[in-house]
């Protein structure tokens, strides 16, 4: 196997397994909520906001990584 499918390989592994642990994290954290008594609708209103908030973050992450 030559050097750039296995650097592509090891890209696609990682994120996938950062995806599967993404979405284990935020069925947790549901289950969690509602464990500890929050309404259903605030729990989605919380992890809606975790969501917008990576995308901003990404929105302007490419900056902070050119300012490195």
């Amino acid at each position: 196997m030559s050097q750039a499918v296995r650097a592509v390989a090891a890209l696609l592994v990682s994120v996938a397994l950062m995806w599967f642990a993404n979405g284990l994290f935020f069925s947790l954290i549901g289950l969690r909520m509602v464990a500890e008594g929050f309404d259903t609708s605030t729990a989605g209103a919380i992890t809606s906001m975790s969501f917008a908030g990576q995308f901003v973050g990404a929105l302007f992450l490419g900056r902070v990584i050119e300012q490195v």
